[in-house]
């Protein structure tokens, strides 16, 4: 097999000048979307902790896979080497262990802001909520993701005489990176724990993700029928915050599907010639969690509205007053109030 495109021994000079400027844009970004979450969500009560799990962990998905460990891949083989500078502290495997530990943690933060969306539409009209088991079951299965593929990703590692062999049989032009400790892959025909890694990784996004569409139509019935007991004012609340929470998922997770399913395709038919489109593909991979925070921004007035007002000359280090403790009379709120305050 002709694969000397495979195993360059010089990365691309644009590929790390790439993965720096995303570093340089998406940091900004996303630690204003943390800070307008934290600090700019007074109406949405627990909601925002929902949101503020999100934002963490597809921050540091980002963070760890474009400027703390970023790596280099050597696809249609299944392997790669690590660029950053954690290699005096542990191997390519293990940053890749916690890579994917991490970016696994973005299933169960997604489908736990659904189901409270679900929630808090029933709780409108005190209404049983006869999901509630079966979404605390999927809730769980979710929470699977991590250790299941961290786990199943460290046991498909290959001894160094079995990479060797594979490297001298398969790739003897990349058999050099055989003694780099930086430099791992992996192969189902030797170790099927990898096989086993994708293929139930797969299976536990599809459930969660398939029930997690069902649990969204389920909401917008919900809403549609209790339209009549809301103000319009509170229909649209609750409208464009499960229609902004759907948009987060999806644009962004376009910049995640399309590019792995292309490299699935890659490495399936052995397609040599597109080696080095696969590296350009973890751009999109690295950007989703920018993406992401740039639609839950632009979705939300009140975020967009904070922005603008922060914006103003002369506002971004202006104190807020500290308003006095006034003598007022505390009233009671009916259930369904509350809930629509948050």
């Amino acid at each position: 097999m002709n694969s000397t495109n495979i195993c360059p021994d010089v990365v691309p000079k644009y590929y790390t000048v790439t993965l720096t400027l995303m570093t340089i844009i998406s940091f900004p970004i996303n630690s204003t979307g943390v800070w307008l979450v934290w600090f700019h969500s007074p109406q949405m009560g627990k909601f925002k902790y929902c949101l503020m799990y999100l934002q963490v962990i597809t921050f540091m998905t980002e963070n760890w896979s474009s400027y703390i460990s970023p790596g280099y891949y050597f696809f249609p083989m299944l392997a790669g080497f690590n660029l950053s500078y954690l290699g005096e502290l542990m191997t390519g495997h293990t940053t890749m262990v916690i890579w994917v530990f991490i970016f696994c943690f973005e299933l169960p933060s997604l489908f736990i802001c659904f189901m409270y969306r679900h929630d808090a539409a029933i709780g409108i009209n005190n209404s049983k909520n006869t999901l509630k088991y079966l979404n605390y079951f999927t809730l769980f299965v979710a929470h699977l993701l991590p250790p299941f593929t961290a786990t199943t990703l460290q046991l498909s590692l290959l001894t160094y005489d079995q990479k060797y062999n594979l490297l001298k049989t398969k790739y003897p032009q990349c058999l050099h990176f055989a003694d780099n400790r930086l430099f791992e892959i992996y192969d189902w025909n030797i170790n099927s724990w990898i096989a086993i890694c994708g293929i139930g990784s797969f299976s536990l996004v599809l459930i969660v993700v398939s029930y997690g569409f069902g649990l969204v139509i389920h909401t917008m019935h919900i809403l549609h029928k209790l339209r009549v007991h809301m103000s319009a004012e509170t229909f649209k609340m609750h409208k464009s915050a499960l229609i902004s929470l759907s948009m987060q998922c999806v644009i962004p997770s376009l910049f995640l599907i399309v590019p792995m399913y292309t490299l699935l395709v890659i490495v399936a038919y052995q397609i040599n010639d597109l080696h080095e489109y696969s590296n350009c593909a973890f751009f999109g991979i690295c950007s989703h969690s920018c993406i992401s925070t740039i639609v839950m921004i632009t979705t939300n007035s009140k975020y967009l509205t904070t922005l603008r007002n922060k914006l103003k000359p002369g506002t971004i280090f202006q104190k807020v007053p500290i308003q006095k403790r006034s003598n007022s009379i505390s009233v009671s709120m009916p259930r369904t109030m509350s809930i629509v305050q948050a």
